[in-house]
C-alpha cells in the first residue's frame, strides 16, 4: 500500500523544525502547493522534485516514484485517498478487481 510522498515531506519537516511556509520559500514554490503535495491533492513535478532533492538529498527518481505509485494506487481504487479506502472498507470492495 502506497502513502503520498507528501508524508515522508511532512515528517522530514516535523524532524527538521521547518515549517511548510519556509519550504516553500527554500524551494520557490507557494507555500500553498507545498500543502497540496503534502496532502496528496498534487501530484510532484519533475521540476519540485528537483528543488526536494537539493534540499533533502533524496533523490528526484525516488520522489517521483513513490508519486507515481501513490497515484496509481487513486486510479485503481476510483480515486479515493487511503484514509478513506480504509475507513470504506475499500479492501473488501475492491479485492475481485
Amino acid at each position: 500500500m502506497k502513502f503520498p510522498p507528501g508524508k515522508r515531506i511532512k515528517k522530514i519537516l516535523k524532524d527538521k523544525k521547518i515549517t511548510q511556509q519556509e519550504l516553500g520559500l527554500k524551494l520557490n514554490i507557494s507555500s500553498k502547493t507545498v500543502r497540496e503535495i503534502i496532502h496528496g491533492r498534487q501530484p510532484i513535478t519533475i521540476k519540485n522534485a528537483l528543488k526536494l532533492e537539493r534540499e533533502f538529498n533524496i533523490p528526484a527518481e525516488k520522489w517521483l516514484m513513490e508519486d507515481m505509485e501513490y497515484q496509481l494506487f487513486l486510479l485503481r481504487n476510483d480515486g479515493i485517498p487511503i484514509k478513506r479506502y480504509f475507513k470504506s472498507g475499500g479492501i473488501k470492495k475492491h479485492e475481485n478487481r
